[in-house]
């Protein structure tokens, strides 16, 4: 599955594509750090940084809302009928795909180092000597 999806997304480099598989969509890699940025979803990885992120069917339509806002491109396909196109949206020149990826990809990442920073303070908060473990943690603020 994996090639599919990158063979998708070569195609369609600055969109997000959203694959219906059941009654879920899903989105993958640097797509998913934009659908995390937007609507909080958690993203999941599989193996070797491959990352995934999934939505029920019913939250289809605020997605395609809010990407239309915000003038992001994305394509729905369906798995089960052969990655056949559902719906699109392309908004060429004005395509802000690049732009939100960018800074998902950074508040993303900051909340991630930020959410490990207080699961390894909540195991060591009984710790005599928790100054030095906070001193020691500087490496991954």
């Amino acid at each position: 599955m994996e090639n599919i999806i990158k063979n998708i997304k070569d195609i369609y480099k600055n969109s997000v594509v959203l694959i219906k598989i059941g009654t879920f969509y899903h989105v993958y890699n640097k797509d998913t750090y934009i659908m995390s940025y937007l609507f909080n979803y958690q993203i999941k990885t599989l193996g070797k940084g491959y990352n995934t992120c999934g939505m029920p069917s019913t939250a289809l339509n605020k997605i395609i809302r809010v990407f239309e806002e915000k003038k992001i491109n994305y394509i729905v396909l369906i798995k089960s009928q052969n990655y056949e196109e559902e719906d699109k949206r392309d908004f060429n020149v004005n395509n802000k795909y690049e732009e939100i990826y960018e800074k998902a990809y950074k508040i993303t990442s900051l909340k991630k180092r930020i959410n490990a920073i207080h699961e390894y303070l909540m195991e060591h908060i009984e710790a005599p000597n928790i100054k030095e473990i906070l001193r020691s943690m500087e490496d991954l603020i």
